[in-house]
């Protein structure tokens, strides 16, 4: 009889948030775990509650927007356990609701470095491995303004990364991230290829595919409304 091997995952941004949630859900179905974040304390915070849930783990300080600090990762990652079954691109950094205009070319290429080349150097260094395993699943975090543009959050809409102020946490996103990590996780064992967090999430993509032009509208309309309470 061959003894079926516990699946690896590698997660980015596993310090905090959905990152932490989605390690802690897959240490508790048994699953060994590569953890990376920019932040070592909060890292180390993941790996003690990961392990005190029996998961197998080994963690590294990585900064996605550093293609040689992901390349590095990954090659640890796969010397340590020998194969990479999936990978979880979940980090990412919010900053702040501005209007384009008012947005320098630094907070521009930062977001981007991390929201987007971040994504893509851990889809790239992780998928040769992803596809040696044989049963590879890739997994990429987006949010809702992945479907929908807001006016004030160009480069955070093009990241594919959401902008949280209280408006939105409190009105609008209620889903925790235990929740999200819960229906990330289960999404990856069925198979599916597309995954929405949340009603908020399916009811935005429906208006978006159903009517493109409405959805343009609404937003604006939503960005006012946000003005008006942030002030």
């Amino acid at each position: 009889m061959t003894t079926r091997q516990p699946i690896v995952a590698a997660i980015t941004g596993a310090g905090s948030g959905i990152g932490r949630a989605v390690a802690l859900e897959l240490a508790g179905k048994g699953v060994r775990l590569a953890l990376s974040d920019v932040d070592e304390a909060s890292l180390d915070t993941t790996r003690v509650r990961a392990e005190a849930r029996g998961a197998e783990t080994r963690t590294r300080v990585v900064d996605v927007a550093d293609r040689a600090s992901v390349a590095a990762w990954a090659q640890d990652t796969v010397g340590h356990f020998g194969v990479v079954n999936q990978l979880y691109n979940i980090a990412g950094v919010a900053g702040g609701g501005r209007r384009l205009v008012d947005v320098t070319y630094e907070d521009i290429e930062r977001v981007l470095d991390i929201n987007l080349w971040g994504v893509i150097h851990g889809t790239k260094e992780f998928l040769p491995h992803l596809i040696a395993s044989c049963k590879g699943t890739l997994v990429n975090v987006s949010s809702l303004n992945g479907f929908l543009a807001q006016p004030s959050l160009a480069p955070y809409c093009a990241s594919k990364f959401a902008v949280r102020t209280r408006f939105y946490n409190e009105k609008l996103f209620r889903t925790t991230a235990e929740q999200a990590a819960r229906t990330i996780v289960d999404g990856v064992a069925a198979g599916q290829a597309r995954i929405l967090v949340g009603s908020d999430a399916k009811q935005v993509d429906a208006i978006v595919r159903l009517a493109p032009a409405r959805a343009i509208r609404r937003a604006v309309s939503f960005e006012r409304l946000m003005t008006q309470r942030r002030g």
